[in-house]
């Protein structure tokens, strides 16, 4: 049998009960999944819906590529304990496409 190759996934959330913040996270299922697995939680009146997504080949590339713009995104970022971000999806995005287009991830 052929094994399947398994990708991981760098994505962007957005959720309209928080106008003008994102959810940058990374995950090794689809990122559709994902966004019902966070919009489950009781705290969250609306469900989050997945703005961007990105495909790495291994979970390590897309682990490291979260961490980097976390890192970037730092002034950005809402709470320490948190992956939310006041940015637009066109900020991240950009920002992604850029490090595709100089490094070649």
């Amino acid at each position: 049998a052929i094994e399947r190759q398994k990708f991981s996934y760098v994505y962007v959330l957005g959720n309209q009960s928080m106008p003008g913040m994102v959810k940058i996270g990374y995950t090794d299922k689809e990122p559709k999944k994902r966004a019902l697995e966070i919009s489950g939680a009781t705290g969250v009146p609306t469900s989050f819906k997945v703005l961007k997504e990105y495909t790495f080949a291994t979970l390590v590339k897309a682990q490291k590529e979260e961490k980097r713009l976390h890192s970037i995104f730092v002034k950005h970022r809402v709470n320490a304990n948190r992956e939310f971000f006041r940015l637009s999806v066109e900020q991240v995005d950009k920002e992604i496409r850029n490090n595709i287009y100089n490094n070649g991830i």
